[in-house]
Formats: C-alpha cells, structure tokens, sequence
C-alpha cells in the first residue's frame, strides 16, 4: 500500500501536466517586420498591415510606435517575429576540428562579421545553425537594437515572444525537401541566392537591386554563380521563393531557371505575404532563432526529476513493507522447522531467503530521500544541465548518471558542485561524447556518484 502523500504527488503531477498542456494552447500571431512596412496575422484571422503605404524602416523606435498603437491586439499572444532578409547579414563557415562548443563558435562568427562588416558588427546580436559534424556552419546576424526593442515591448505591452526567425529560415523550412540544391529568396530590394550540395550549405550570395530590377538582377546572379559552380553541383533548376509584391512581373514569368516554390494569386504587400506564410515551430533544415528563450525547457526538467524522485521514493516504501513482513514471516518459521524437521537443506534455503531480505532491507534502509533533494539542489544550481536517467547501484550507496550539456565548461562545473555537495563523497565523469540535436552539438556524459551514508 502507497502513503498517504503518494496521491498528493500524483496530484501534483497531473497538475504540472496539465499547466504544461496548457503552455501549447496559447494563442500565436505572426509579426512580420520589412523595410517596407510591418503586418500582423493572428491564428486563422486576415492578415493586417500595421504601416502605410510610404512607410519606409529608418530605426527600431518605429517599432515601438506601431507596436503601442496596435497594443490591443497583441496582448496576451505568444508572437513570432518574422524578419525581412534586408534586416539580415549571413555568413557561411568552414567548419574547424578543434571546435565544438557553441560559444567557441559564436566567438568565431562575432570576429567573421567584424571583419566583413567592420566595427559596426559589435553591436550586432548572432545566431548560429550547427549541422552535422564536420559540415559548415551558418551565422547570421541582426541589429541587437532592433531585438531589444522587441523585448522590452514585450513586457510593456504584455505579450511573449516565441521566436525571432530570418525569412530564410521559414521559408526553407515550410517545404519538407528541397527539389534542387539552390534557392532563391526574392524581396523588394533584396536577393538572396543559398547554395547547398547534398544538403550542406556552400554559400549565401545577397543581392540589392533597385527598385523594380528584381526579376532581372537575379537572372543575372543565377547565370553568375552556375558559370562559378562545378559541372556536378549546377542543379537544372531553382527553388524560388517570390514575394507576392513581384506577382505581376515574376510570378507569371517563364524562367527556365527558375522553380517557383510558392505561387500567389494576386499582388499583395510585401509586409502581409510574409505575414500569411505559415508558422514553423520546427526547424528541419535549418535553425536561426535570435530570441532569448532558453534552448531546454528547464523548469519541466526540474519539475519532472523532483517529480520521479518522490514516485521513486513512494514505491521503495511500499517495497520496504513488503519486505519487512517477510523477514518477521521467515524469521518466525525458522524454529519451528528446526524443531520439528532438522532438515539441513531447508534450514539453508529459508537462511538464505533471510539473508537476501535483509540485504533488500539494507538497500531500502539507504537514505533516497536526502540524496534525491541533494541532486535536485545541484541540478537547480546547474540548469544547462539535463538528466537524462538515474540508475542505482544494487550493491552500495551510488547511482549513475547519464545527462547532457551544450557547453563542456558547464560539464565541469555540475562535476565541481556536486564533490562540494556534503551529501556526496566522490563524482566520477566515466564517459563524454559529443551527439549532433538538429541545430546544435552536445556532450552526453556518465557520471558515477556516491553519497554519504
């Protein structure tokens, strides 16, 4: 039979489940930011352009002045900013042996700005898609004024923000694959041409046309960089994503270099097409997020490690009964049987019975209760830290865990904690490897520790 407080704790964990059900109904809206005007689309609502007609970008306090007008329709929304390309500079880096952990490589990203760029790229804020091992990796960059803005609006006018993505990364990822190895990205005043080979990013070549000269400009840069590529990574054709601005003088043209990916029906403005492309909570192909939230939804982790470490604790004391009334059970048999039958095979069979209860009991009788709050306490301290799994050791007082981490130096510092804990004797790293998350490496790692008794 469970406790009494094993039903709180279930009840307590239904609730957390349910507070996280709930974190997925929020209602979403898309911002759509260009140079050329900003929209806003809410679930399956109209889509509405939020500027004038001659609104041109000059600087992020535009921003704050749309977004306080249109206060009323941003409140209590989970927004996901949509970024023009012409907001955005990329950059496509070999990748380098030496380096795994993702500041390292946002370190080297920083320095590649700046020296493309100049010292104008200080003030710049980077995100970073990490493919596989040994593939390039992209950067790209926005104007960290322009992200502050957006938080500190947030705040003031009550509204969260879920993502901050580049129009190359949604408008990449809203197809499963790719026909061709080339994509084209059109916007008024600004190309975008992203060459891969077998799905690994060569390059990203950006274009600004004048004013009307986009369908042309960008012919001429295809024509370009297929007399530049090998015979073996020309793609017959490419995947073009237009806006819907250019649907009179693109969307109905013949080019035979050209796929177009997604055809509109009518001229639009640019602003409100970017608005209407559906949203892509996941990131297939590739990852640019320049927001602030954290990569690990750690207070569910949190939640869930006390969560198991308090069932854990609920079921060891029902074993602990269990196995309490066998001991008295076999204890109370042993003289009667040596009395009426001494039969030496038997008196050794119920000994031994006897001596695996009370080895259960020895098991059950280790404190699980300190040690669990003392982990949790470390993990709280640690939270770039993931457990993955606890595994006790049947024999003594210790456990294996397995977790993961982004940063190595995060590893160190979780190993540090946890030898200075008064709770445990020893922590031991056995092993570390590095595994490839979709957009991002991280070090898996076995750690053998011991408690005080």
């Amino acid at each position: 039979m469970l406790p009494p407080w094993s039903k709180f704790i279930s009840k307590l964990w239904s609730k957390h489940r349910l507070w996280s059900r709930n974190g997925l109904w929020t209602k979403h809206g898309t911002l759509a930011i260009s140079k050329h005007g900003i929209a806003f689309k809410v679930a399956n609502a109209p889509a509405k352009l939020l500027t004038q007609n001659n609104f041109l970008w000059s600087n992020s306090a535009q921003l704050a002045e749309v977004l306080i007008e249109n206060q009323a329709l941003l409140e209590h929304l989970q927004v996901h900013v949509l970024l023009s390309n012409t907001m955005i500079r990329y950059l496509v880096l070999p990748w380098q042996e030496a380096v795994f952990a993702r500041k390292d490589w946002l370190a080297i990203a920083q320095h590649a700005f700046r020296k493309q760029y100049g010292a104008v790229a200080e003030t710049w804020r980077v995100s970073l898609n990490i493919g596989a091992y040994g593939e390039t990796v992209v950067a790209a960059a926005v104007d960290e004024s322009l992200l502050v803005q957006l938080e500190s609006s947030s705040k003031l006018l009550n509204f969260t923000i879920g993502s901050v993505q580049p129009l190359l990364m949604t408008l990449l990822n809203i197809t499963p694959q790719p026909n061709h190895d080339w994509a084209l990205i059109a916007e008024p005043e600004r190309l975008v041409l992203c060459r891969t080979h077998n799905n690994v990013w060569q390059q990203i070549i950006v274009d600004s046309p004048p004013t009307g000269l986009e369908y042309e400009k960008a012919e001429q840069l295809i024509s370009r960089q297929m007399l530049q590529a090998v015979a073996n990574e020309q793609p017959r054709q490419i995947d073009s994503y237009i806006s819907a601005a250019f649907h009179k003088t693109w969307q109905n043209s013949q080019s035979k270099k050209q796929k177009i990916m997604l055809k509109t029906t009518a001229e639009k403005a640019h602003a409100l097409w970017m608005a209407d492309l559906p949203l892509q909570h996941s990131a297939n192909k590739i990852n640019l997020d320049f927001s602030e939230k954290s990569q690990t939804n750690h207070s569910f982790s949190a939640w869930g490690l006390l969560a198991i470490a308090l069932l854990a604790a609920s079921f060891l004391y029902s074993q602990y009964q269990q196995t309490t009334k066998q001991i008295i059970l076999a204890e109370s048999k042993i003289p009667v049987t040596l009395a009426t039958k001494p039969n030496l095979s038997s008196t050794s069979a119920s000994e031994e019975k006897i001596k695996l209860a009370q080895q259960v009991q020895r098991q059950l009788d280790l404190p699980w209760m300190p040690m669990l709050a003392a982990l949790e306490t470390v993990k709280l301290a640690n939270p770039q830290i993931a457990i993955l799994s606890i595994s006790p050791n049947k024999n003594r007082a210790e456990i294996k865990l397995t977790g993961q981490t982004a940063e190595f130096s995060d590893l160190t510092h979780f190993l540090d904690a946890l030898r200075t804990n008064s709770h445990f004797s020893d922590a031991v790293l056995v092993s570390q490897h590095l595994e490839d998350d979709q957009a991002k490496l991280l070090y898996v790692f076995d750690i053998n520790l011991v408690w005080r008794i």
